[in-house]
């Protein structure tokens, strides 16, 4: 992996990390932000390592719609950021206008104690 595309996965990362954080303290809103941001950075990062600029762009759905151009697999992706951002049953409501990509960071369970790690 070239620097670019690495510097933007480790910036994914770290966002990730802060959306875990700020789930864990109840902070949803800030958490659905970061989630976004580490969807948004990792794509990027995916683009870049395959040689290809990503496009100035925040919507999730424009970088995955760049890698299916290329011809990678997709559905998962898309099901993921077109996915109902409340699922049924779930205990904590996400906070209106949450993208999905906040259930990446649920994924581990609704409120983890911090000991648990990611």
């Amino acid at each position: 992996m070239n620097a670019r595309p690495d510097a933007w996965l480790r910036q994914a990362q770290n966002d990730l990390e802060l959306a875990q954080l700020a789930r864990d303290n109840g902070y949803l809103a800030q958490a659905c932000f970061y989630a976004s941001q580490a969807a948004e950075k990792g794509l990027k990062s995916a683009l870049l390592e395959l040689g290809l600029e990503p496009p100035h762009t925040h919507v999730l759905n424009d970088l995955t719609r760049r890698l299916k151009e290329i011809g990678l697999e997709t559905k998962d992706l898309e099901a993921l950021i077109s996915a109902q951002p409340q699922p049924d049953g779930d205990p904590i409501p996400l906070p209106r206008g949450c993208h999905p990509a906040f259930r990446a960071v649920r994924s581990r369970g609704n409120r983890p104690s911090p000991n648990n790690g990611p």
